[in-house]
């Protein structure tokens, strides 16, 4: 098949997209960062570094990627209420991967192109309003005018069960049935926590549900260092959950006490709540695994064994 199948997960911290053509394979991630063209002459070196960050949504040029995480003060981070996949920031995003595909070699043609884009389980299950226009607005921005290509949108979970059970052909790796498969899953992100699962090859509705992600505890964080009378800017909160420590002032500040202590007065119990709550002692029972995935899973695995 000459079918264009392209995957789009937009992170808070960065965006991946996956493209496969043929034999033909193409994966590649960029920092979730956007900030409009300011209106200002910019230098020579600016322009000429931006150029394939610049993108353009609803007739307005954007920044995206690294020139927009360079350019940037002190800016909010993104993707913080359900909203957002409507915004212009998120079509920006949208448009900046198709780019990037085609700089990378993929000859993007939406008449052949199959899109599937990933969102927080609690968009998929409850806000069909926005999953609805989503898939529309994505189908016009990423189309050429005459043709637009076919739009799915996911819980971004289905995702991790996907890369555990199919090769990277598509078909089932040996030992699992996609008809017969049961599977949770628990994606530790920044902003949500997503649940999803499936039993016997189908998503369980009831399952596909969030809660908060690790950015619970980088705010107890900013709320210890105010105390002593510094601040963490937005970046900075995804930031220390990869490096558990920011530098201010020459000096480097270390973080991870006060992180690994909020991670288990108030993440952990959060995560192990929702987990039992969406899916229950016969579905945890019962599944062939629960997969635990996502930024912060390194933060909440081995905490959540015994739960």
């Amino acid at each position: 098949s000459r079918t264009q199948f392209i995957g789009l997960d937009v992170g808070r911290s960065a965006t991946k997209v996956c493209a496969l053509e043929g034999e033909r394979r193409i994966a590649l991630s960029f920092p979730t960062a956007v900030m409009h063209v300011p209106d200002a002459i910019i230098p020579n070196d600016v322009a000429a570094l931006a150029k394939p960050d610049t993108v353009t949504v609803d007739g307005r040029e954007l920044w995206v990627g690294p020139t927009a995480l360079a350019q940037q003060m002190q800016a909010e981070a993104l993707g913080r209420r359900d909203e957002w996949v409507l915004e212009i920031e998120h079509f920006a995003l949208l448009a900046s991967a198709i780019s990037r595909l085609r700089a990378a070699g993929l000859d993007y043609d939406p008449k052949k192109a199959v899109v599937t884009l990933g969102v927080p389980s609690r968009v998929a299950a409850q806000r069909l309003d926005l999953v609805v226009d989503l898939r529309k607005r994505a189908a016009d921005l990423l189309g050429d005018g005459s043709s637009k290509p076919i739009i799915q949108i996911l819980p971004q979970p289905l995702g991790i069960i996907g890369a555990h059970t199919l090769t990277p052909e598509g078909t089932a790796k040996e030992g699992h049935d996609p008809d017969t498969a049961r599977f949770a899953v628990i994606e530790v992100g920044q902003y949500t926590t997503d649940f999803s699962a499936v039993r016997d090859g189908g998503t369980v509705v009831g399952a596909t549900i969030s809660t908060d992600g690790v950015e619970l505890v980088a705010r107890r964080a900013a709320d210890d260092l105010a105390a002593k009378g510094l601040r963490l800017y937005p970046r900075d909160l995804s930031e220390i959950m990869l490096h558990t420590r920011v530098r201010r002032r020459g000096v480097d500040v270390e973080l991870r006490p006060t992180l690994e202590r909020a991670v288990q007065e108030l993440l952990i119990p959060k995560i192990a709540s929702a987990a039992k709550a969406a899916f229950g002692a016969q579905l945890l029972e019962e599944a062939d695994a629960v997969l635990v995935a996502g930024g912060g899973a390194y933060w909440v695995y081995d905490a959540l064994l015994p739960a």
